[in-house]
């Protein structure tokens, strides 16, 4: 079993992981000087709450 100061341990940073995080901090600082925009997201268009309502009709449908 486990207890909630097993996750504490676990996500103290150690020595070890000094050069990870030393290169996450790097390549966020890299990217935060990119002034480029991103390509646009495909899930942008899509109509989550249509097709959430069309879900639910299915499962409602189908049990009864």
């Amino acid at each position: 079993m486990s207890s909630d100061d097993d996750a504490l341990d676990i996500l103290t940073p150690s020595a070890t992981m000094l050069p990870v995080l030393t290169g996450l901090r790097a390549s966020l600082s890299r990217l935060g000087d990119i002034k480029t925009k991103s390509a646009p997201r495909v899930w942008d268009n899509i109509d989550f709450e249509g097709t959430a309502c069309a879900m639910a009709r299915f499962a409602l449908c189908e049990d009864g």
